[in-house]
This record gives C-alpha cells, structure tokens and sequence, in this order.
C-alpha cells in the first residue's frame, strides 16, 4: 500500500507498507504527514542606489588614501539626464552620502563644491552612472583646497577739495569776506594718458556741487593724474588763471591739472582746488 503525499505535506512514516490480509480479517493502516510551510517568494527588488565618499585629495592622486580628511556636509543632488532633479543628500561626519529608491536607468551626480574647495582634474562636479534594480552605485569626488589669493592692496586715498568764490575785487585770491558760491558743478576727471591735455580719453571719477560756503571734497581718490573743471553757473564767468598746479591756498582754475601723489608715510597727499568767479557785469 502506498500514499502519495498531499501538496504542502511530507510523510512522517513511510509511504509504502507491504501487508498480508487473511480471509475475514480487517487491518488498520496509518499514514504520518506532516506539512511543511510554502516560503515565500523573495520580491524582485525594483530600485537601487548610489553613494560615495567626498574627500579632500591632499596627494591630487584622485584616490582616497588613508589620512587624507574626508568632508562634511557638502550637497550631492541625483539629476536625470533631462535635468530633473530626482535626490540630494549632503555628506555625514564620515564623508559619505547615500540616495536611495532609484528607479533603474541612467542618472547625473552633481556635487557642489564647498567653500574654499575646489574639483580637480580626473574629478569632475558631474558624474554619469547607470543603477540596476537591486544594487548600490558607488561614485566618489575628490576635492582639494584652493589657495586664497592676497588681496592687492589699493593705493592709499586722498582727498581733492576747494572752494568756489565771488571774487569781488578780481584779485584771484580769496579775500575775508568774499562770499562763497554755492551749487557750482565740479567734475573729477582722470588723465587716463598722462597727457596733460584734457582730452576725450579723460575719464569723469566723480562730480560734486558746492555747498552753501561754496566749499567741495572728492574722497577716496586714489594716487594719479587729474583735472578738476568747474562748470559756471549762468550770470558768472571765471576770473582765476588757467593751468594752474594745484597747492593749498593757490588759486586755480577749471581745467587745471596735478598729480595726486604719496606722503612719505603712504597715505596720499590732499589737494586743495580753488576757483573764483564773479558775476558778469550787464550788458550795455
């Protein structure tokens, strides 16, 4: 006699007996089974992953070695090939970041490099890689510090000043009690050439009106050649000297031009500027 085993069963006992059965009698034949659980099936995993190490490349060998630093918390953003961002992650203490839940395909890693840090060549920002169902993809960036440049210091500034004046007596000089004029236009130029001629390659630095005391200041102006030129207001005209080098105290002119030089301690030297005009007088 013999059983066959039910699905999802095994037999305890066996599964053939012989047995001899005499004339009027009965027997009893029993069958063990057991049953034995179905396994479930292992899902096909249907996503992947990438993760990598970012390091500072202290050798510039592209190679993680051991002591070479890793970095903290800089941003690696997961793009399709379309552009469209899909994950980010920013690296831990360890120097590594992760991006998982990837549907298979082709995809771009980008890294943002942090401040003072730079790619070198043989690794770039942006890496193609390709993730498989059920597997993690493995992209590293190597980084290396970028020496910061020394600032180059900016000359030391000085300061261009005057005062436009009414030159009651015409002398060119100003007097105690010879008013100032106020609202006067006054124009910073540069002598681009050294040419000493104001011409159309004179650059404007700056443009100021005077004040109630008819006093002006140009600051901040670095060491050089210059005109300074004043615009006469209407029922005015110019009565100091033309081409005058600027001192302090001397009169000069619209038009004039100096050197804004160095003191011997580094800062630039201040330059006074003074114009006189005086009303003209009415026609005849």
């Amino acid at each position: 006699m013999e059983e066959t085993d039910p699905p999802g069963h095994t037999s305890t006992t066996p599964n053939t007996v012989v047995l001899f059965l005499s004339a009027g009698a009965n027997l009893e034949i029993n069958f063990g089974d057991h049953g034995t659980p179905t396994p479930a099936p292992t899902p096909t995993p249907s996503t992947g992953a990438v993760g990598g190490l970012v390091w500072n490349d202290l050798n510039g060998n592209i190679e993680y070695d051991p002591g070479e630093p890793v970095l903290n918390g800089v941003l690696v953003t997961i793009k399709t090939l379309d552009n469209q961002t899909v994950g980010s992650a920013t690296t831990g203490l360890d120097g590594r970041y992760r991006v998982a839940d990837l549907a298979p395909g082709n995809y771009r890693a980008e890294e943002t490099d942090p401040p003072g840090y730079a790619s070198p060549l043989g690794s770039p920002n942006q890496v193609l890689f390709q993730i498989v169902a059920g597997q993690e993809t493995t992209v590293n960036f190597a980084d290396i510090l970028v020496a910061t440049p020394t600032p180059t210091p900016n000359p030391a500034a000085g300061r261009v000043y005057g005062r436009v004046w009414n030159d009651l007596n015409r002398n060119a000089v100003p007097d105690p009690g010879e008013p100032g004029i106020e609202d006067v236009t006054i124009t910073l130029l540069r002598d681009t050439l050294e040419t000493r001629v104001r011409g159309p390659e004179s650059v404007i630095v700056a443009t100021t009106r005077s004040d109630a005391n008819g006093e002006f200041n140009f600051y901040d102006v670095v060491p050089g050649p210059y005109f300074v030129e004043e615009t006469d207001r209407p029922q005015h005209q110019s009565v100091t000297e033309h081409r005058l080098r600027a001192g302090r105290g001397r009169p000069a002119v619209s038009g004039l031009l100096w050197r804004l030089h160095r003191r011997s301690h580094g800062a630039a030297a201040n330059r006074q500027w003074v114009a006189a005009v005086q009303p003209l007088e009415p026609r005849r």
